[in-house]
Formats: C-alpha cells, structure tokens, sequence
C-alpha cells in the first residue's frame, strides 16, 4: 500500500503554520545539500581547470550565472530524490514537520521535484539578491494568511507539525546560524577585509 502513516499528535490548523521552523528547516536542509552538491561542482570544476581553462575563463557574471544554474539544479535535483525516498527532509524531520500528499499517496520524485522547483522560483526567488528577499516575504505572508504556501497548495501537499524538544530547537537554530554565516562567507568573501 502507497498510503504514508501519519501520528496522532500532528497539528494542522491555519493558524499554525510556523514559518519560522520552516524557515529554520530550509536554512539546515539548504546547508546539507550545498555540502553533497559541492562536492560534483567541484570535479566539474577541477575537470574544467585539467582541461586547460586558466582562472580568467572562470571568472565574471557569465560563469557566476552558469555556475548559480548548475548548482541551483543539483539542489532541487538532490531534494527531490530525499523527499521522494523519505517523503520529508533532514530539516523538516528535525523541527517535526510531516509532509503529506492530500490525496494520501507517497510523493514520487516528480512531485518532489515540482514542489522543490516551485519552491525555490516562488519561495527563494531563484537565490537572486532582492528578488529573493521579495519572495520570501510574499510566502511568509502568504503562509500566514492562506495557511499554505503556493508551492504546496499547487502540489497539494499538506505540512503538519509535531511539537518538539528545546534541545531540538537548540541543534535547529545552531545549525541555521552556522548555515547563514557561512552563506554569508561564500558569497561577500571577497567584500571582508
């Protein structure tokens, strides 16, 4: 049977939808798949450096866009495959989220993939500075408003929450922060000092 188990004591309400464990969650799941995407991105890049392209060719607003795309399709590729195995993220299950398809059914990786897709253009603005920014504050809105955010509503999946431990919220927030110093670190490195 393709029917995914939900506890007892899950909450789904309008009124509580927690952005802010959400927003905690993405920052841990975004911190551990830019640690497992690195890793091709690099062997493409040492593979484009062994084939003879100098630093220069690697350099400007055209590689920086390349580069964002390749690895912007690693991420959601990379999420999809865990969400679509796990039918949730490393993140999520640490902040004691469940995600569920309102039809009952397991996501397959093509809902994963949708879902992530339209998370990362509605929710994340494609990581581009300010259009991000905007996005992120329509979806916190949105959220606190509808209830859902527009990725989920259009893939008809359902967040609940399990309350959770004061240790977990502890590893969670420690997590983030060390997610968004070192976000901070690779992209102003060259602005520091």
């Amino acid at each position: 049977m393709n029917e995914i188990d939900t506890d007892n004591d899950l909450v789904k309400s309008k009124k509580d939808t927690r952005p802010w464990l959400r927003f905690l969650a993405r920052k841990i799941d975004m911190l551990l798949y830019a640690v497992i995407a690195f890793f091709p991105l690099g062997v493409m890049l040492f593979l484009i450096g062994f084939l003879g392209f100098d630093d220069g060719d690697m350099e400007g607003v055209a590689f920086d866009v390349f580069f964002g795309f390749v690895f912007l399709i690693v991420m959601i590729t990379i999420e999809a495959k865990v969400l679509s195995h796990w039918q949730n993220t490393p993140g999520k299950k640490l902040m004691g989220m469940v995600l569920v398809k309102q039809d009952g059914e397991r996501m397959g990786f093509g809902d994963a993939f949708e879902r992530t897709a339209r998370m990362w253009l509605g929710g994340l603005g494609l990581g581009l500075p300010f259009i991000s920014l905007l996005t992120q504050i329509y979806a916190y809105s949105n959220l606190k408003e509808e209830g859902s955010t527009s990725w989920d509503k259009t893939c008809k999946i359902d967040i609940s929450h399990k309350s959770i431990s004061k240790l977990r919220m502890s590893i969670a927030v420690g997590i983030a922060l060390l997610a968004i110093a070192l976000e901070y670190v690779v992209f102003y490195a060259d602005t520091i000092g």
